[in-house]
């Protein structure tokens, strides 16, 4: 039989769209948890001048889609900074990872990818390679629950949030040298308040129902808690960790003062209460008294630019 060029193009392209929709499927929350970090409020994204920039780093559960984090961070290309990121999140979730974490293949993730292989070994040898791998690098196109969020961020808090600072162009607001340290003072404790929101949001709503998804679908992220509610078969994969080895490694990595490195944007002053309503006008207050005072010698805790 002959087959057309046409026809065997189209067969190729159904196999290939095939193979890239194959459903996502899990054993249950912490299975495969799925981390990337997202620059659309980085420098280039917010064209606010050199030196503005503030980039997210995130980690999603893949059979919930359960938002385990969602951080301002100033370098999330950086690898000792996404280490320290790591570590501040298994100890938040009472030092319990997943079994497999799943991640683009950029090199800031080489040292996460040790850190979890290191802990999971210690705590978790029963999970034996080929059948669970420690962890997954793959291109962005197919690191898809962590990816499509984003999307859902950039068209809700992120949305808003690139609009309000878009407000301080418009404004006329240039950034001298003193303003891109009191711009981090101001609006990094409103943003990351704002990200805060949006992810309870996200963890309650209800996901899209979906005849083709093996993971749950018409129900809301949180019922990551309770696996047990949608599906008798799913179970929690939560590993357990020894809080002395996660201290270790912490160490290991530059200890505190590494970890104080991975999120400071600048040194703290302290805040009054902010709101994305009311940032511009603080802002617009704080700029001339912090110049004057950086001008007249004050050390006023704002670091060299």
């Amino acid at each position: 039989m002959t087959i057309s060029m046409k026809n065997l193009i189209a067969e190729l392209w159904a196999e290939s769209a095939e193979q890239y929709r194959t459903p996502l499927d899990a054993l249950g929350p912490w299975h495969q948890e799925h981390s990337d970090g997202h620059e659309k409020l980085a420098e280039q994204g917010l064209r606010m001048g050199s030196g503005i920039h503030l980039p997210i780093y995130a980690s999603k559960d893949q059979w919930s889609a359960f938002l385990h984090t969602l951080v301002l961070m100033p370098n999330v290309r950086n690898s000792n900074a996404i280490v320290h990121y790591y570590l501040d999140l298994v100890e938040q979730r009472d030092y319990r990872i997943s079994i497999q974490l799943t991640t683009d293949q950029g090199n800031e993730v080489n040292g996460l990818h040790k850190v979890h292989e290191r802990l999971r070994s210690e705590a978790a040898p029963e999970y034996v390679l080929p059948d669970f791998p420690f962890g997954v690098k793959q291109g962005s196109t197919k690191n898809t629950p962590i990816e499509s969020f984003w999307r859902w961020l950039r068209d809700g808090e992120g949305h808003s949030v690139n609009a309000v600072l878009q407000e301080g162009s418009s404004l006329g607001f240039s950034y001298p040298m003193i303003a891109p340290s009191l711009f981090y003072w101001l609006w990094t404790p409103i943003i990351q308040e704002g990200l805060d929101t949006y992810r309870a949001y996200w963890n309650n709503h209800t996901i899209t129902k979906s005849k083709t998804k093996k993971n749950p679908s018409r129900s809301c992220p949180n019922m990551f808690l309770n696996p047990a509610s949608v599906n008798t078969l799913a179970r929690s994969c939560s590993i357990r960790l020894n809080p002395e080895t996660v201290a270790e490694l912490r160490e290991a990595y530059g200890g505190e003062k590494a970890r104080d490195r991975a999120y400071r944007f600048m040194s703290q002053l302290g805040s009054p209460e902010l709101t994305l309503k009311n940032g511009w006008k603080v802002f617009q207050e704080m700029v001339p008294r912090v110049e004057a005072l950086h001008l007249s010698g004050v050390d006023i805790g704002l670091p060299e630019l």
